[in-house]
């Protein structure tokens, strides 16, 4: 995810400078703009109420959440609660929505298809029972033209690249 420059000079990820413009100017620091895109990945909800915004992670239980500022509203759908006295359907108060007080959502592990992931070690030649290093040698490109010989140098050369892709 390639991130863009903004005319403020910050750096976002994954934000374009019209979303980044378009946050509040209490969230429009690079740390908050990230936690709002982790937020969003996540799925995690923010307080409906003016002003507030938080964020707000449901781990178990049932719909109803109390953001720190007060305000009761379904995790769900979003929705603020109509009032927080309690009802015969509801002990938290009378929501706005129509959703269920226990819902499981879909987590996104299960939505995901399993696919195996294969692991695959980058290979490095070998040159006399040895590992190369990755570093280039400086004397020469080829391993013919070294002059520590192809049997004593350890740093890498031309023909280490058609080795290790080959392997």
């Amino acid at each position: 995810m390639a991130a863009t420059s903004c005319a403020f000079g910050v750096y976002v990820q994954g934000m374009t400078c019209v979303q980044f413009q378009a946050l509040p100017p209490e969230l429009r620091s690079v740390e908050d703009a990230a936690m709002l895109r982790m937020a969003q990945q996540q799925a995690w909800k923010r307080c409906p109420a003016a002003g507030c915004g938080h964020v707000v992670e449901r781990s178990e239980g049932c719909n109803h959440m109390r953001c720190r500022c007060g305000v009761d509203f379904c995790y769900a759908c979003g929705s603020a609660y109509r009032n927080s006295q309690p009802s015969a359907d509801n002990v938290h108060g009378t929501p706005s929505c129509s959703c269920p007080l226990f819902s499981v959502p879909e987590e996104a592990e299960e939505q995901a298809v399993a696919q195996p992931v294969l692991l695959r070690r980058a290979t490095r030649p070998w040159r006399n029972g040895r590992l190369v290093s990755r570093t280039p040698c400086r004397h020469s490109a080829s391993i013919y033209d070294c002059p520590q010989g192809p049997s004593r140098c350890w740093f890498w050369h031309d023909e280490d690249n058609e080795q290790a892709e080959g392997a």
